[in-house]
């Protein structure tokens, strides 16, 4: 448990009156509301609200549509299931446990794993999550670039619409200073902004009831639906919102952080993700259902810009606008430029497969060892003793989804190189030996780094043993040799033969 002097300065605006209670002294050891959940309260429950419009942005990126464009594109309805299996099961559990971390300890996930991991550990990890932290930050510029170019009909061109989408990266960032509930407020707009604009699209389009049922009950797997259904599972659970979830509750961390508190602020926590996830795969579903319905069996390569001119070409000119409102409301403001329209929609694919491939760094360790699950898990770190410990069946279930995980992105990879890379030995030798680092450095640290440390420092310490003899036996040697080096008399050659000590 976080001590007061740890529990960060929260803003008034957001602060939570979760300890408002008959009962006297709420601070108190006595007191009957730290060992008794609070009762419901619908108001405690609208001012929690908030937070969970942040984390799930990660959920409604360019990126995101780009996946949802190649599995309505490519596979038709038939990944709806797979859609709603990642975001509402999968999402909800890892951001509910991300959320339940931040709210218990009063520390996000990334100062835990300072605090407990070796520094090289931790370097690693950082160069891991940055490089998927890149991967979104490419999308959203360049789709929020793209969503403006057609806005504006081709009046402003990609490389102005990265500069202006990064300038508004800056003025996000001032909004803050404000207060987080005004950055909240701004999310929610965007997003309602955005569901409506694909709900426009998804009712205009006459999509088929049936098939959309069947898609979301009838779990199938289509030829050719690994590479979408991979992409779809990166684009989905971002590496990096596991971190971010668990820091932006701390606004809304109970101040003082009382058990019965806390339990009243877990189960607001766990309604708004489901909430929030919810909205966020309707949304996801709409997108799906639009392409699958127009584009399905065609055959053609669909990317973010071509998306909108083959939406009007398909059901008329206002499909586009709708379009690149809901691609420029989805657009997160990162100063970052990339490529150009033609390869960017092939890139933006690929980087989708990078973030589920870089996930297990960001999941596994919470798993198996001290991230997220761990750490839930820990009856210390989550006290006092046990009190908010996540239980065994919701740890082995998100156990098995990242070993699950780690053997989709696995299959990926072999099928990846039989469809992407010239055959050869060396070909295969060198893909083989890129895999096997990438298993073992998920195996290392999901085994735990503190923990290898602890079984591999007996052993170090008698190498560093036998190396010290060694060098001091060497030094001996050497020193015997230089000795008799020197003794030599090297005019008189039988002196060579003589052995000197």
């Amino acid at each position: 448990m976080a001590t007061a002097d740890q529990i960060p300065a929260k803003d008034s605006s957001s602060e939570i009156d979760v300890n408002r209670t008959s009962e006297p002294d709420c601070g108190s050891s006595d007191s009957p509301s730290q060992s008794l959940d609070h009762s419901w309260s619908w108001r405690q429950f609208a001012t929690f609200c908030g937070s969970g419009l942040l984390m799930v942005a990660a959920f409604l990126d360019p990126g995101n549509l780009e996946a949802d464009i190649q599995v309505g594109a490519k596979t038709g309805f038939a990944l709806l299931w797979w859609v709603a299996l990642v975001t509402l099961i999968c999402g909800t559990s890892f951001q509910c446990l991300s959320g339940r971390l931040g709210l218990v300890t009063g520390k996000d996930l990334a100062r835990h794993c300072g605090e407990r991991w070796p520094r090289v550990t931790c370097w690693f990890l950082w160069v891991m999550l940055e490089l998927a932290i890149v991967a979104v930050d490419i999308q959203e510029t360049i789709g929020s670039a793209q969503a403006l170019f057609m806005l504006s009909n081709g009046q402003i061109p990609l490389w102005a619409g990265c500069i202006i989408v990064s300038f508004s990266a800056f003025i996000l960032l001032m909004l803050e200073r404000f207060g987080t509930r005004l950055l909240e407020a701004l999310f929610g707009s965007i997003i309602a902004l955005m569901g409506v604009s694909m709900a426009v699209n998804f009712f205009r389009s006459g999509v088929p009831a049936k098939e959309v049922a069947l898609g979301l009950f009838r779990p199938t797997l289509p030829a050719g639906s690994i590479g979408p259904a991979v992409g779809t599972l990166g684009a989905l659970v971002m590496p990096y919102n596991l971190f971010f979830h668990s820091a932006v509750v701390g606004s809304r961390r109970p101040n003082p952080p009382t058990p019965g508190s806390l339990r009243g602020v877990l189960r607001y926590l766990r309604l708004e993700t489901v909430m929030v996830l919810l909205l966020a795969f309707l949304i996801n579903m709409c997108v799906i259902c639009v392409f699958a319905q127009g584009f399905y069996g065609t055959d053609q390569e669909i990317g973010l810009l071509a998306a909108g001119d083959l939406l009007a070409d398909k059901f008329g000119q206002e499909f586009k606008v709708f379009w690149a409102v809901g691609l420029l409301a989805s657009g997160q403001a990162i100063a970052l430029v990339s490529q150009t329209n033609n390869s960017f929609d092939r890139l933006n694919q690929m980087l989708n497969v990078v973030q589920s491939v870089l996930l297990p760094f960001a999941i596994i360790p919470p798993m198996l060892c001290l991230q997220l699950i761990h750490m839930a898990g820990n009856r210390e770190v989550m006290g006092p003793p046990g009190a908010f410990a996540t239980a065994c069946w919701l740890n082995s279930f998100c156990s098995m989804v990242a070993v699950a995980l780690a053997a989709i992105n696995g299959y990926f990879l072999v099928t990846f190189r039989q469809e992407n890379l010239p055959d050869g030995t060396g070909v295969m030798v060198g893909w083989g030996f890129l895999m096997a680092a990438y298993y073992c450095a998920i195996a290392c640290i999901a085994i735990g780094p503190e923990r290898l440390d602890l079984w591999t420092t007996p052993y170090l310490h008698r190498a560093r043993g036998s190396v010290k003899k060694a060098s001091c036996a060497t030094v001996r040697v050497a020193g015997g040799v230089a000795v008799w080096v020197k003794g030599i008399n090297w005019r008189d050659p039988e002196s060579l033969l003589e052995v000197h000590i």
